[in-house]
């Protein structure tokens, strides 16, 4: 978890509102957010967190785990929020925490280091939160005399803080958010009620991130699980527009290969004072401090610590690279024996830090012998890899430099659909290539990498992504040869889009074995029961051993289910090819953890199966499966 590295171990609540709420009147009324610049409302402040860690190696320690660790914070003080500006596009609130009481403790050295017990040097600033017209913060100024720790708590704090109102305002109201913190994205229920004259009532329940959602079957790490205790309820005020007061509790359990190794809970109470403190500051003063803090040029924060990732990779990267520059990177490359790992992130390194030389890099792309040489492979991948705008217009320029060179062209235009954030121009020069490139190849290469783009595109730009995989099945349903009908069915698999499963689903009961295989493969990013049922089908029932080889590679792509696992159980006894039997022993080696039945069946097959090189292989998946769990 992100906040391990900054000794802190707390469960969060992602963000949304923080300000006053204006409420209409009526069953459906409008509901939106407003504040008053220069007025300011404090609370009584109550916040806890605890945590440990029986396993700070996460599952992957090969011999006895670590000492446990653990965290506590307490706070008690008055929380103050103030508005410094707002409108119809969203508002700046100024947050404060005062008179602060506590401790914060630390056991079994979680963190970089010892810290203050008392907590009042920790929280003690004010910080400026930018919020959406929706209520979501886009960014957090913390104070700059607050350490990292005191951001984390405070970012704690305004996680817990956080709702999310939808229309209409009726009593009875629900709805869904989608939202986000350390832990990634997550969805919550809300609902709202009205309990008496003047007040309404808004309920969060527990939530589900993304990561161990029972819909998602792309296989990812279970790391966070959130406890049916999570919740939170806010009273508002309808004559005030603003809280009267809050509860929140988040409480989530650490989970590694099946095991829970850590569990946490934080807990914020926000009530009323008992004198009353509402206050008018010098509105223009407060609208010259925001803007003498967002001027200072440092990268404000948000509920998901990307401000905090930031650091972390800028201070790892710093260290990666060290003192070299472009030219000492350019000899060691073009040594007899170079470093190739090494260098590789040491010219991403350069190129996240310094943006400028990735127009060294571009010029070299487009003067080189071409991707057989070591340093084009590795000035390439680390572009790639550094994903930069300066990064992708140095690849999309050594493209346009090398039109009349095959092998740039092909290598080129692959490496950009394996961008993780593709920009609107790394887009436009493969569509280029598609429509008007000389080389069959080059063109081919260029579909299956707008494929990829597709993919990545999802889950960022949903519009862009759309017309992309518009374009795919377009494509697929108007191929005729066989080539070019693989050629589409590859680029639509590459998608992993649900659009393109029914031309798929007709390319699976095909004649030819070449495009049943190719459906198969095509179907290993697509996270839908039905895929995952047409993959099922072709491992047990197609007569080809290349097909059945070619859809358990593709389940291994996904979080298998308990029925599908059980029909691999029974086919890895049965399926007469020696290698369709070892890959179903990788598959069923991925699953072990989260299925009974996995290990004694891998153990039969290791003694009983026919060949000897499926046994040797069930034998070795065992042997690192049982030094996990121990």
């Amino acid at each position: 978890m992100k906040k391990l590295g900054a000794g802190l171990l707390v469960a969060l609540v992602g963000g949304v509102p923080l300000a006053w709420w204006k409420w209409g009147h009526g069953d459906a009324a409008e509901l939106s957010l407003t504040c008053i610049p220069g007025k300011s409302r404090a609370y009584a402040l109550s916040y806890e967190s605890r945590g440990q860690v029986s396993d700070p190696t996460f599952g992957l320690s090969q011999t006895d785990a670590p000492e446990g660790q653990s965290v506590e914070t307490v706070v008690k003080g008055r929380w103050r929020e103030t508005c410094v500006r707002g409108d119809a596009t969203g508002h700046v609130l100024e947050v404060a925490v005062e008179e602060a009481q506590g401790h914060f403790t630390s056991k079994g050295a979680l963190g970089s280091g010892p810290a203050p017990e008392d907590v009042s040097g920790l929280v003690t600033g004010n910080s400026y939160v930018e919020l959406g017209a929706d209520g979501k913060v886009r960014s957090i100024h913390f104070d700059p005399r607050m350490s990292p720790l005191g951001q984390n708590l405070v970012r704690d704090m305004l996680s817990l803080r956080s709702m999310h109102l939808s229309l209409p305002a009726r009593d009875g109201a629900s709805w869904t958010s989608d939202e986000e913190d350390f832990n990634g994205r997550y969805s919550a229920p809300y609902t709202l009620a009205f309990p008496e004259e003047g007040l309404a009532r808004v309920t969060k329940g527990p939530r589900t991130y993304a990561a161990t959602g029972a819909s998602k079957l792309t296989k990812v790490a279970p790391l966070v699980r959130s406890l049916p205790s999570t919740g939170g309820e806010w009273v508002l005020e309808l004559d005030t527009h603003q809280p009267r007061s809050l509860r929140s509790h988040v409480e989530v359990e650490l989970v590694a290969s099946s095991r829970v190794i850590g569990r946490s809970l934080s807990h914020l109470e926000l009530t009323p004072p008992e004198q009353a403190v509402v206050a008018t500051v010098d509105v223009r003063q407060l609208q010259e401090s925001f803007q003498a803090r967002t001027a200072r040029g440092v990268r404000p924060g948000d509920l998901a610590a990307r401000d905090a990732d930031a650091r972390i990779e800028e201070r790892i990267q710093r260290e990666e690279l060290g003192s070299d520059t472009w030219s000492s990177l350019l000899e060691k490359a073009g040594e007899a024996s170079p470093d190739r790992a090494r260098l590789f992130l040491k010219f991403k390194a350069l190129f996240l830090l310094h943006p400028e030389t990735c127009r060294d890099a571009s010029a070299l792309l487009a003067m080189s012998d071409g991707p057989h040489d070591t340093t084009f492979q590795l000035v390439a991948g680390a572009l790639v890899s550094a994903g930069t705008p300066e990064a992708q217009h140095a690849l999309v320029a050594a493209i346009d430099a090398t039109r009349d060179r095959t092998p740039h062209q092909r290598t080129l235009s692959g490496l950009l659909g394996t961008l993780s954030h593709p920009n609107e121009d790394a887009e436009s020069v493969l569509h280029s290539l598609v429509k008007g490139h000389a080389q069959a190849e080059v063109r081919d290469t260029a579909r299956l990498a707008l494929g990829n783009v597709a993919r990545s595109l999802q889950g960022q730009e949903p519009q862009r992504a759309e017309r992309l995989i518009q374009d795919s099945v377009a494509y697929a349903r108007s191929a005729e040869s066989q080539p070019e009908r693989i050629l589409a069915l590859q680029a639509l698999g590459n998608t992993g889009a649900t659009q393109g499963l029914e031309v798929i689903e007709q390319t699976v009961r095909d004649p030819d074995v070449s495009l049943r295989r190719t459906g198969a493969s095509a179907l290993r990013f697509i996270e839908t029961e039905q895929a995952e049922r047409l993959l099922l089908e072709l491992v047990t029932r197609d007569a080809s051993e290349s097909v059945r080889g070619e859809a358990v590679s593709a389940l291994s792509f996904r979080t298998l289910s308990a029925g599908t696992v059980a029909e691999l159980l029974q086919r890895v006894r049965q399926d007469p090819s020696e290698s369709v039997r070892q890959l179903l022993v990788k598959v069923l080696a991925d699953e072990a953890p989260r299925h009974a039945g996995v290990l004694s069946t891998l153990e039969e097959v290791s003694r009983t199966d026919a060949s000897a090189a499926v046994r040797k292989l069930a034998t070795l998946v065992l042997l690192r499966l049982n030094a996990s769990e121990g």
